[in-house]
């Protein structure tokens, strides 16, 4: 309790300092103390919590991300051990300006949970590739409400061959263009992927691209009645 409390009271004198509303990611390590991780936005602090249960893993720190502007496509890192501390988001931040999060937890292989909400993603416009390759994440939040600005989802989550769901409410596409190869390879879907399509080839905001967005995705609900040039 005393690991938990003083974590919160680091994040919440960073935030009374004037820092930027943090991105918090779980963490599980080793480590028995607070650790110092490298990252391709800087070198932040993990904090050590009291360790509990998450989506078949265990949270042992949390490392919250502070002033920083994902505008590059950079994945959060090159080194795959450091891909592999991360098992969560916990938060996206409350009001960030983030704009371009394209391949940002690419391969992030041990990643199994996000947020249940888009909210503080509004002004992301790019996520191409945000996701890709995350192979134990289970689930996405049911409603896609939160990401206004979108414009291209490409490859988003290609290859999250555990994620089951695509989502119920698809208003936070609103505005994309952009949904190629968005599903690709998500040999786990079971969601209503159908509902999905004709929300996307009917909005009034034309999809431009949309080649492979569902395919391999073979057990979902609604392929067979998918045209071929979505799959």
């Amino acid at each position: 309790m005393y690991d938990m409390l003083l974590a919160r009271r680091r994040i919440l004198l960073a935030k009374k300092s004037g820092g930027a509303p943090d991105m918090v990611l779980l963490i599980n390590s080793p480590n028995t103390g607070d650790f110092s991780v490298s990252t391709n936005y800087g070198t932040f602090t993990a904090a050590k919590v009291s360790e509990y249960p998450y989506l078949g893993t265990t949270v042992t720190h949390k490392l919250s991300i502070s002033d920083v502007t994902f505008s590059t496509g950079q994945r959060i890192s090159d080194d795959s051990a450091v891909r592999g501390l991360f098992v969560g988001v916990e938060s996206w931040g409350a009001s960030n300006t983030y704009t371009n999060t394209s391949s940002l937890f690419y391969e992030c292989t041990n990643l199994r949970g996000i947020p249940s909400s888009w909210e503080g993603l509004g002004s992301l416009g790019y996520a191409s590739a945000m996701f890709q390759g995350c192979t134990s994440i289970t689930n996405i939040p049911d409603s896609w409400e939160g990401l206004a600005s979108l414009t291209s989802a490409s490859a988003m989550f290609q290859g999250c061959t555990s994620l089951s769901n695509c989502g119920t409410t698809f208003t936070g596409l609103a505005k994309a263009t952009d949904v190629s190869s968005l599903f690709d390879g998500c040999t786990g879907m079971q969601g209503d992927i159908h509902a999905l399509y004709v929300y996307l080839s009917t909005k009034p905001i034309i999809v431009t691209v949309f080649e492979r967005c569902f395919q391999n995705c073979t057990q979902a609900v609604g392929y067979s009645s998918i045209p071929a040039s979505w799959k």
